[in-house]
């Protein structure tokens, strides 16, 4: 990936998050991240550490960076030096409060982007589609669920919104083949997928638990 600024550009190289970002002038930053992926370090090509970043429980620094460019920081997602708020890929959210500045918006509807009230009234009268996640549950709990979408990344979210809607409707013990098959994908080829989401994709406990916190307020 890469973006223009003027006549400079910067690539950006990814696997399962932002590894390394490559400016127009040959200079390369990598990124190291905690458990819960945070942006803490970035190195140069030399591996030595060029800035550290010292978060505290909701976002906000608790070190002052050297100044290094750099827009990638608390849960991975870019920082806005303007504001000091977080873009989660929805909203923007502030870590001196802990909480988003605005209010989920329709565009945040599981079953599209567009005329959101005519989705509604599908959801309840046309049978689900298979594999749809959250098809089988009413508009208020799938608007409620859609508030934690920030938190993963696309193809992520909708691998948990599967899993999570169906550890709702299962009855017995929440295994993933349990969830998988109430949700009519119990011959899902991908099955490894939805294991993942739970052993290895990255997302954080502690960004979900901010949102809840922030739904509870």
């Amino acid at each position: 990936a890469a973006e223009k600024a003027g006549t400079a550009w910067t690539h950006y190289a990814y696997g399962t998050s932002l590894i390394a970002r490559l400016g127009s002038d040959g200079t390369a930053r990598y990124y190291h991240y905690d458990g819960t992926g945070n942006v803490r370090a970035l190195t140069d090509s030399t591996g030595v550490v060029v800035e550290r970043y010292d978060y505290d429980d909701f976002g906000s620094l608790r070190n002052t960076p050297s100044g290094v460019s750099n827009d990638r920081r608390f849960s991975g997602e870019q920082w806005d030096n303007e504001t000091g708020y977080t873009f989660l890929r929805a909203r923007y959210y502030d870590p001196a409060i802990g909480r988003f500045i605005s209010a989920a918006s329709a565009r945040l509807w599981p079953f599209g982007r567009q005329n959101t009230r005519r989705q509604v009234d599908s959801a309840h009268t046309q049978p689900p589609r298979k594999g749809a996640p959250g098809a089988t549950l009413s508009s208020d709990i799938l608007l409620l669920l859609r508030h934690f979408e920030p938190a993963f990344s696309e193809r992520v979210w909708h691998e948990a919104l599967v899993l999570l809607v169906g550890a709702i409707l299962v009855s017995g013990q929440r295994t993933v083949a349990a969830i998988l098959r109430v949700r009519g994908l119990h011959g899902e080829r991908q099955l490894v997928n939805y294991h993942r989401v739970l052993s290895r994709a990255r997302w954080s406990s502690l960004a979900l638990s901010r949102i809840l916190l922030g739904l509870l307020a």
